[in-house]
């Protein structure tokens, strides 16, 4: 609220729950929340698989990245305590 743009309300505030179907090109690609030609099971059984498959490409990466992680973690947690010298918000001015 207020009501004052309907494409900018449909795009920047709601999500996934306000949508019931869809239609392209006069063929239902969503129809009562339920997706039409997507098979749930092979989507989830391809998704493992690349998971799988990723995870043996990258165990050498993976093995490597966790050597520095201590010395990582200590400075991560160091930076953390101070304010961040970029102004976040637009107009913001720099804290000196």
């Amino acid at each position: 609220m207020p009501f004052n743009n309907s494409v900018n309300q449909i795009v920047h505030t709601e999500d996934s729950s306000a949508v019931e179907s869809v239609m392209d090109n006069r063929e239902f690609m969503l129809k009562l929340r339920q997706f039409t030609r997507i098979e749930n099971a092979k989507l989830c059984r391809e998704a493992e698989n690349t998971i799988n498959r990723l995870l043996a490409a990258n165990a050498k990466a993976r093995i490597l990245a966790q050597i520095p992680e201590d010395m990582v973690s200590k400075i991560c947690i160091g930076l953390a305590d101070q304010a961040y010298h970029i102004p976040r918000w637009y107009g913001a001015t720099v804290a000196s």
